[in-house]
């Protein structure tokens, strides 16, 4: 047997990146008989605590919605197979690219924990210094091979032009002297 459950999820952040944010996830539960619950959770701020944001709201709507179709199906008297699916109008956090991003990392971070722990923390931006010259070093570089791409690509768009242009020239010869024969 199979249970089927639908969430359509979303997380919002007012002041987002400035003082005193607050952030919320919403999962609006959609069960196999038709009827709607609705779940929501607030992004706890503190001391100890990343402060919320958008992003962070996204993918809370997403953990909730994973955890209330746990919470469902422990509370299932036969253990069904589950078929969960989570609709959110975040690209962010249901985009492919990032999708893959956040598994490899959620991997990554399993690995780390089964050998000893990870700790995840923010810091400001002039703390980060050398790693930010180091992304922006590599974001230069990646532009400059760009622009150099781009110019080589104009330049074998005139060369094809050049003999584009040679090749009508040879015509146009080749049928000046059919007039003259």
């Amino acid at each position: 047997m199979v249970y089927n459950i639908v969430f359509e999820v979303d997380g919002g952040c007012r002041r987002n990146g400035a003082q005193q944010p607050v952030g919320a996830a919403a999962a609006i539960e959609k069960g196999p008989s038709g009827r709607t619950k609705i779940h929501t959770e607030r992004l706890e701020r503190g001391e100890s605590l990343p402060e919320p944001t958008s992003s962070r709201a996204e993918l809370t709507a997403i953990n909730l919605a994973l955890k209330q179709a746990l919470q469902k199906h422990d509370e299932l008297r036969s253990s069904p197979k589950l078929n969960v699916e989570i609709r959110s109008d975040s690209k962010y956090a249901i985009g492919f690219a990032n999708q893959d991003l956040i598994k490899e990392t959620c991997g990554l971070d399993e690995q780390i924990r089964e050998r000893g722990d990870v700790n995840y923390e923010w810091i400001p931006r002039a703390f980060n210094r050398q790693a930010d010259l180091a992304c922006n070093r590599e974001l230069d570089e990646q532009e400059a091979e760009m622009e150099e791409w781009d110019q080589q690509g104009a330049e074998m768009e005139e060369w094809d032009q050049q003999e584009a242009e040679m090749e009508e020239w040879d015509e146009h010869e080749a049928e000046m002297e059919e007039w003259d024969g």
